[in-house]
């Protein structure tokens, strides 16, 4: 495999890992990539997937830092700086779900 295809995957996962506050081994990784490419044959929901992956989802406080005029508080919970991981999983609004 070449390094060059490999390097953007470290990336990744050492971005999870670091949100997440836990090493991820490579084998769950390996499987966490597996998945997501046999999780569905939806177009659009591979497309969530690969969003979700890399993290590309906009979310206030990324769009407030990119083009301002918007605010970053959460839209659920009013929390300022809404980013990623609040945004999925650490929303108090959320845990009703």
């Amino acid at each position: 495999m070449r390094t060059d295809s490999i390097t953007p995957l470290v990336s990744l996962k050492k971005t999870w890992e670091k949100d997440l506050n836990r090493d991820i081994p490579e084998e769950e990784w390996g499987r966490v990539l597996r998945n997501l490419l046999k999780a569905t044959r939806n177009a659009r929901f591979k497309l969530l997937n690969f969003y979700v992956l890399h993290q590309a989802y906009l979310t206030p406080a990324r769009i407030n830092k990119n083009f301002g005029k918007v605010t970053e508080c959460c839209p659920r919970c009013g929390l300022i700086g809404a980013e990623f991981s609040h945004m999925f999983w650490g929303c108090p609004t959320l845990e009703l779900f």
